[in-house]
């Protein structure tokens, strides 16, 4: 039994390692796609690399909003529907991010 507990808090950690490269990844999308650390979905959604990087990029966008890196309002966004829905970076960084809670030991 324990080494299953010890295998999930592994694969956590790793899922959390790979949700937080795809939030930096997105924050350099969104500093080379807008201006001033701002971009509008719609541009954001249509970027050629934009859409080749992310599979699913309101996820990593509701990701790094919950981790502080960014904000906008809503809690859906469509293109075409929300192409005008500014999204913007806090000014924090990935790096100054605390790292997730580790699950409780046994």
């Amino acid at each position: 039994r324990r080494k299953t507990f010890q295998a999930s808090r592994s694969r956590m950690a790793q899922v959390q390692e790979q949700i937080n490269d795809e939030v930096g990844l997105l924050i350099q999308a969104i500093k080379r796609v807008g201006e001033d650390g701002k971009v509008t979905f719609g541009e954001l959604a249509r970027d050629e690399a934009v859409t080749q990087t992310f599979e699913a990029l309101l996820g990593t966008l509701k990701a790094a909003r919950k981790r502080g890196f960014l904000d906008f309002k809503g809690e859906l966004l469509l293109m075409g529907q929300h192409d005008n829905v500014m999204i913007e970076l806090t000014g924090a960084s990935p790096e100054e991010a605390p790292a997730a809670a580790a699950p409780p030991a046994e």
